[in-house]
C-alpha cells in the first residue's frame, strides 16, 4: 500500500506552506485568487468567482517557455538530403496573451509584498526578542518563496510568441537564482524540523469573575495558559451571544464589549480544541436602573410625607375628641382679688363672675384655700 504524506501550514495571513513525499511548495493569495509554486518549479495560478464555481487554473514551468508551436516550427526542413531547406511557410505570429500575463504579474506582485511584508515583521521580531531556530528557518524559507517569486514575475512580463522564421523556442535552463531559491527553501525546512516543538496547551484559564457590566461598555480580560511555553497565537475568542457581548483579544490579552441589555458567556478555545471555563457576563443599562431608583426613592419620601400628615391629623382629632368628653369646671372670680372661689358666698364676694376653671388660671387667678 502506498504511503501518502501532505502537511500545510500557515505562514502569514493568505500564505501556506505544503509539504508533501516530493516536493515542497508555498501557497499565496486571497479568497478567489492564489498562486501557488513549488520546489520542482512547477508554477498553479487560479482565478475564480467565489460562489460561483467558475474558476480559470493555469499551470506552467518556472524557467520554460510555454509556446507550443515551437517543435512544429523546429521540424520544417528540406524535403531532399542536402538541399537547402525549405522556408518555412508564411505563418502571423501568435500575440501573446496580455490578460493572462496581467493576471500572473498582480498575482506574482501581490505575493512579493505578502512575503516581503511578512519577512520585516519576522526581523522585527528577532531583533525585539531575540532570534530563535523556527524564527531563522521560517525566514529562510520566505527568503527562497520570494526568490522563486520574483523569477516568475520576470517571465511573466516576458513576450515570446513563436516567430515566422521557424526558428525553435528551447526551453530555458535553471538560473543560478532558481537554484538559490531551492537552497534556501530546503535549507529552512531542514532548520525548522530541527527546532524545538512549541508544546500544546493543557488548559486556558480566564482571570475574571461573574459580573455585571453596563451597557455600551468595554473591559480588559487577562488569562493564563498552562504550560507556560505553550503558543498562544492561535487562539479562538467565543461568546454565546454576540448581540449582548463581543469578546476578542490576541495571545496576551482579551476585551469583551457589551452592546445591550441580556446575558452571554465568555470562553477561549485554542487550536487543539482545549476550552477555557464559560465566565457569566450580565449587561445592564445602569442610567436607567439609577433613575428606577431616584423615582422609586421619591414616590416612598412622599408617602412617608403622607403618612405623617395623616398621623398628625389623626392625633388632632383625638385630642380635640378628648376636650370634647371631659366636663368643663366653673369657678368664681370677685370684682376685685386675685383667688378663684368654689363657692359664690365666700369671702362676701360682692357680685363674683361665673368662668371656667381654664380661663380663671388664664387669667392668673389662684385658687382660695377656704374653697379648695
Amino acid at each position: 500500500m502506498a504511503t501518502r504524506f501532505r502537511k500545510s501550514i500557515k505562514i502569514a495571513p493568505g500564505v501556506k506552506l505544503n509539504i508533501n513525499k516530493k516536493s515542497i511548495g508555498i501557497t499565496a493569495g486571497v479568497k478567489g485568487a492564489h498562486v501557488s509554486v513549488n520546489s520542482k518549479g512547477r508554477k498553479t495560478t487560479t482565478v475564480g468567482i467565489p460562489g460561483t464555481g467558475l474558476s480559470y487554473t493555469e499551470t506552467s514551468k518556472i524557467g520554460a517557455s510555454t509556446d507550443k508551436t515551437s517543435n512544429r516550427n523546429s521540424r520544417v526542413g528540406s524535403n531532399v538530403e542536402g538541399a537547402p531547406p525549405n522556408p518555412p511557410k508564411n505563418r502571423i505570429p501568435k500575440k501573446p496573451n496580455k490578460g493572462k500575463r496581467t493576471v500572473k504579474t498582480i498575482l506574482f506582485s501581490v505575493l512579493i509584498g505578502v512575503l516581503g511584508f511578512t519577512t520585516f515583521g519576522g526581523l522585527i521580531v528577532i531583533f525585539t526578542e531575540g532570534p530563535d531556530l523556527l524564527g531563522i528557518a521560517m525566514l529562510t524559507m520566505i527568503a527562497g518563496f520570494m526568490g522563486l517569486s520574483i523569477i516568475g514575475l520576470k517571465n511573466s512580463r516576458k513576450d515570446n510568441p513563436a516567430t515566422s522564421e521557424g526558428i525553435p523556442n528551447t526551453p530555458k535552463k535553471k538560473s543560478l537564482g532558481f537554484i538559490i531559491s531551492i537552497g534556501l527553501i530546503i535549507i529552512g525546512i531542514i532548520l525548522a524540523f530541527a527546532a524545538p516543538s512549541e508544546p500544546d496547551i493543557e488548559s486556558i484559564s480566564l482571570q475574571i469573575p461573574e459580573q455585571e457590566m453596563d451597557i455600551n461598555d468595554e473591559q480588559d480580560i487577562t488569562f493564563s495558559i498552562t504550560p507556560d511555553e505553550a503558543s498562544a497565537v492561535d487562539l479562538s475568542f467565543e461568546t454565546s451571544n454576540d448581540a449582548v457581548i463581543t469578546f476578542s483579544g490576541d495571545s496576551d490579552s482579551g476585551k469583551i464589549s457589551s452592546h445591550k441589555e441580556g446575558e452571554a458567556y465568555i470562553y477561549i478555545v485554542a487550536d487543539n480544541g482545549v476550552k477555557s471555563q464559560k465566565i457569566k457576563i450580565t449587561v445592564v443599562d445602569k442610567e436607567k436602573i439609577k433613575k428606577a431608583k431616584e423615582e422609586a426613592a421619591k414616590k416612598k419620601a412622599e408617602e412617608e410625607r403622607l403618612k405623617k400628615l395623616e398621623e398628625k391629623r389623626e392625633k388632632e382629632e383625638a385630642q380635640q375628641n378628648q376636650k370634647q368628653e371631659v366636663p368643663q369646671t366653673y369657678v368664681y372670680i370677685p370684682q376685685t382679688g386675685s383667688k378663684y372661689h368654689n363657692n359664690p358666698n365666700c369671702s362676701n364676694m360682692n357680685n363674683p363672675s361665673q368662668v371656667t376653671l381654664e380661663e380663671a388660671l388664664n387669667m392668673g387667678f389662684q385658687p382660695c384655700k377656704r374653697c379648695y
